[in-house]
């Protein structure tokens, strides 16, 4: 049985005791009153204590929740500095090696040509002279030309 239901007893147990004339009081069982009162100090103290454990709980668990949070919080921010440095290096990553392909492209481009000068000078001076005595880089250049087809 709860509190409530013996407070309820106590209630009916007053409600229904004879009344006195020409008073608001009341004849009692005095034993009757008392037994139902210890029995409810019985109970109030186990109710007490429970729910002062249930605050107690909840207080806990409201902490808990709090710390939990702010671990994930933590962890949130931590993660996204690991994210952004790595795209950060991504990129640097991507402009250096654009970078350096393009000096690549660009060195290559320059011994290519370089090349083909040597090529087609070597190869001016076994044909002799009299040849043709332009640069060989214009000549190369100009051989490189696709030829234009006329249609018979």
């Amino acid at each position: 049985m709860d509190i409530h239901a013996k407070l309820d007893e106590l209630t009916t147990l007053l409600e229904t005791a004879r009344a006195m004339p020409m008073s608001a009081s009341c004849i009692v069982n005095r034993v009757e009153i008392l037994d139902r009162l210890d029995e409810l100090r019985k109970m109030l103290p186990g109710e007490l204590t429970t729910a002062q454990q249930i605050l107690d709980d909840r207080g806990s668990v409201i902490a808990e929740g709090r710390l939990e949070a702010e671990r994930i919080v933590e962890e949130a921010k931590a993660e996204r500095a690991r994210m952004v440095a790595k795209t950060e290096i991504l990129r640097e990553a991507t402009r250096e090696a654009e970078a350096l392909v393009g000096a690549a492209r660009s060195d290559a481009e320059r011994m290519r040509v370089e090349i083909d000068d040597y090529a087609q000078d070597a190869a001016s001076r076994r044909e002799g002279p009299g040849q043709d005595q332009r640069p060989a880089r214009v000549r190369h250049a100009q051989r490189r030309r696709p030829r234009e087809r006329r249609l018979p």
